[in-house]
């Protein structure tokens, strides 16, 4: 067509054209508004004078093209339609800027409407890149052949049902100054593992916890500028860290966002897990002494305060007796704030509890001392005042009497500062030391974690869903909670299956990390292991309940072994047991650990309970 034709589309689609990055409602309204100011007198416009004038041009064009077209046409008539086309562009021109200063609101106001969505859409694609980065590493590793996106499948999956919705939902966008790294070289770096006082957990801001508080005390006070990693985990203890500490590493707890480069060494590696359970310390120290042949592990003991004392006069009320009572958390820690609180009563240290704290410690130090060499194994206490009533007047320890206050923080990091004082030259002389180790994470580990990112990245079919079960604390719910539908019969069965993929050449043992508690909680379940690739199938069934019944007061995440994972893709099917259970089952991860692979399943069982 000429380009007259063309224009007079343009003319007629002005309004509708400048509208389309709109929503569909605001599209046609603003359009009708667009057309009614075009041909308003008080637009100046005149629709019947624009209408002849269009029609007339129209016509010119066409016979001027015609005669330029032809052999007798000259440079002159082009030029004359030349000015024809200009003068109609002018006018179209015109109305559509016309149509266009009544869309720039609208179209400004839908950007910003949409801004933060591109933004949460871009966050949770890196995260998404990041985690297939990690899974396509893996494979080149240990199993060149594979290349798929999930980690080698050859088939495609369904889409994993993720729950992005609550962790973006907390992100906010910021604008972070650039700040002058110091000379990695000459920084010293610092790795803290732990429990939910090492993590920072009851306090109003994270950056209050004696390892952060540690990392600005060393910076200042020592020649060297220091930088903390904090991977401790909450609910958990050593037995969780043992199996997945190359995952956390690598990956950071939640298993979501790169937290560290995988080729750091650490000058100093910092472990307390006297409060959440010891288990799993001899393999966590092993796999971390491997790694990092030249760093010095400090070990931190800690106690909790309400767990060791009594009133004086009565030694059958404590904070342990109100535990029992098998009452909310939330309602119980208000309970014994006011119970520790009150002037009247004659807190006493519990002897027993003394002396449990007390075998706790020589177990962590027979677990270093087996692994660690002496000039590189240090160990510090958190000091037990002469009487509980010092403690609670100084408020060291936050209102549940379990984890330590601010004030709390910052004392046992003075304390621990006083300690890497006296050990300065040491570390420098293993700096410039080379002992000939070669570091290796050996068989490695593969650990799925959704507990604190509710991110569910393993493809998923069946009936659970991704549910943020306490503040911060996410889970795979399986079956319904008989607390919820107050039913009096048995729980309907529901089904559960995860698709994991081994990248490695050999066997990997596989648990599920789930939640425990007293007995009639949680259902028991069953945990089926098939193999694609060798048809090869395994089957057992879980207790969701601690075998030593002084820890049913505690809410746990437990480790359980259900089997072997074969090379490529192996499916993971979960089936709670039809029971009158509180609640439903709750699966916070999957793990593969290669360096286990010197334990049997029944060792890695006894070796995977932590306290919360």
């Amino acid at each position: 067509k000429d380009i007259v034709d063309t224009d007079e589309v343009s003319t007629r689609n002005a309004g509708k054209d400048t509208l389309e990055d709109t929503d569909d409602g605001s599209k046609r309204n603003t359009a009708k508004k667009a057309k009614k100011k075009l041909v308003s007198p008080d637009e100046r416009v005149d629709d019947d004078h624009f209408s002849k004038k269009s029609a007339l041009l129209q016509h010119e064009s066409k016979r001027q093209k015609r005669y330029w077209e032809s052999e007798d046409g000259t440079r002159e008539e082009k030029s004359k339609v030349e000015d024809v086309t200009t003068e109609k562009k002018s006018l179209i021109n015109g109305k559509q800027r016309h149509a266009q200063s009544h869309t720039d609101d609208q179209a400004q106001t839908d950007d910003q409407g949409t801004k933060k969505k591109e933004l949460q859409h871009e966050l949770h694609d890196d995260l998404e890149e990041k985690h297939e980065s990690f899974v396509k590493q893996s494979a080149q590793e240990h199993h060149p052949k594979v290349r798929d996106r999930r980690g080698g499948y050859e088939e495609d999956l369904d889409e994993p049902k993720t729950g992005t919705k609550y962790a973006l939902a907390k992100i906010e966008p910021k604008t972070i100054p650039p700040t002058e790294e110091p000379d990695p070289a000459s920084r010293y770096n610092i790795l803290a593992l732990g429990g939910s006082t090492t993590w920072g957990a009851k306090l109003e801001n994270r950056k209050d916890a004696y390892p952060f508080v540690l990392e600005r005390l060393l910076s200042k006070h020592l020649s060297a500028p220091w930088r903390l990693t904090n991977l401790a985990v909450r609910t958990t203890g050593a037995a969780y860290a043992s199996q997945c500490i190359q995952s956390m590493i690598r990956e950071g707890p939640s298993m979501g966002s790169l937290m560290v480069d995988d080729q750091q060494d650490f000058d100093v590696i910092i472990l307390e897990y006297s409060v959440n359970g010891l288990d799993g310390m001899p393999l966590l120290l092993r796999r971390l002494r491997r790694r990092y042949p030249k760093a010095c592990f400090l070990y931190i003991h800690l106690w909790s305060l309400r767990m060791m004392v009594h009133n004086e006069n009565d030694p059958n009320e404590s904070p342990r007796a109100l535990l029992r009572e098998r009452r909310p958390f939330r309602e119980a820690d208000k309970l014994i704030s006011d119970m520790l609180q009150n002037k009247t009563k004659d807190w006493v240290w519990s002897k027993n509890m003394l002396s449990a704290s007390g075998e706790l410690a020589k177990s962590a130090s027979r677990y270093m001392n087996a692994t660690i060499e002496e000039t590189k194994n240090w160990m510090y206490t958190n000091p037990i005042p002469s009487s509980p009533i010092e403690v609670i007047d100084e408020g060291l320890f936050g209102k549940d009497y379990h984890h330590l206050s601010k004030r709390g923080h910052e004392r046992l990091a003075q304390g621990i500062l006083e300690l890497i004082k006296t050990k300065q030259t040491l570390l420098t002389e293993l700096r410039n030391t080379t002992d000939g180790e070669y570091p290796s994470w050996g068989k490695g580990d593969i650990c799925y974690s959704w507990f604190e990112s509710g991110i569910l990245t393993l493809p998923m079919r069946g009936d659970g869903n991704l549910v943020n079960f306490v503040p911060d604390k996410y889970a795979l719910e399986v079956g319904k909670s008989q607390k919820l539908t107050n039913q009096t019969s048995a729980q309907p069965r529901t089904i559960v299956s995860l698709k994991v993929m081994n990248p490695s050449s050999f066997v990997q043992p596989i648990s599920i990390a789930h939640m425990a508690w007293q007995p009639g909680k949680y259902p028991h379940f069953n945990a089926t292991v098939m193999s694609h690739e060798t048809n090869t199938m395994t089957n057992i069934l879980i207790d969701p309940v601690h075998p030593l019944k002084h820890f049913h007061i505690y809410h746990v995440i437990r480790t359980s072994p259900v089997g072997y994972a074969q090379p490529g893709r192996n499916d993971l099917t979960i089936l709670p047991v039809i029971e009158n259970a509180e609640l439903p089952l709750r699966i916070t991860g999957i793990v593969m650990c290669g360096a286990c692979l010197d334990l049997s399943l029944e060792q890695l069982n006894n070796t995977s309970y932590a306290v919360a």
